[in-house]
């Protein structure tokens, strides 16, 4: 498998504010100026929003440079960061909350923090996607003879586009309802015998890989 771009990493905080804001509260256009300054955000909010505080195009320093923060928000019952993934997006959240508290007295958090994580990449296989489902030649061979049938298609066969796996939504806890399908799919113009594929999942950046390693050599097995 071919890794072709690594493009978001998102972690959520899912933390209220009130429990490690400081007691005696805080000025937040101030606390705004500094995480701008700090993090070199483009654009800050200006005024409280229903979808929460949002910061974006930023930057924090990682092994000796620049990586690039697409977004921060901050909400009642959390803090989320978009960043190229999700190792940078965990690194910056840490480092935002020890400057909180080290510059505006923000509580430490000991317990009670819940992640969740979504990360997006393009791969290349280097076998089909087909694969992953033993019958899936013949489920295939029988829509696309449907289909030609219907509308006259010749010499094209029918193949795997999408794969989704997810839990039974009426059987997990509604806390977990933001966790994200574990989704692939083709990458949508492109021939499929290139096998380029669109992967969401709501794992950690480099476990979604090794995961998707795993996917295609049961694929090709």
């Amino acid at each position: 498998m071919k890794t072709i771009s690594v493009f978001l990493g998102r972690v959520a905080m899912m933390k209220p504010l009130h429990e490690f804001a400081p007691l005696g509260g805080v000025y937040l256009p101030r606390v705004f100026d500094a995480i701008k300054a700090k993090y070199l955000f483009a654009t800050t909010p200006s005024a409280a929003q229903a979808e929460g505080y949002k910061f974006s195009i930023g930057r924090i320093m990682k092994g000796g440079r620049e990586c690039p923060i697409q977004e921060l928000a901050i909400f009642t019952d959390g803090v989320v960061c978009s960043a190229d993934d999700t190792d940078t997006a965990e690194l910056f959240l840490g480092d935002l909350l020890w400057y909180l508290r080290e510059q505006f007295g923000f509580r430490e958090i000991h317990d009670g923090v819940r992640k969740l994580f979504n990360s997006q990449v393009w791969v290349q296989f280097d076998k089909s996607l087909d694969g992953l489902l033993s019958k899936v030649e013949s489920i295939a061979d029988a829509i696309g003879k449907a289909e030609a049938s219907l509308y006259g298609i010749k010499g094209e066969s029918v193949h795997l586009h999408s794969v989704v796996f997810d839990y039974d939504r009426t059987k997990i806890s509604p806390m977990l309802e933001n966790i994200a399908p574990f989704r692939i799919e083709r990458k949508i113009k492109a021939p499929f015998s290139e096998n380029v594929l669109y992967s969401v999942a709501p794992l950690r950046t480099k476990t979604h890989l090794e995961v998707l390693e795993q996917i295609e050599r049961i694929a090709g097995s």
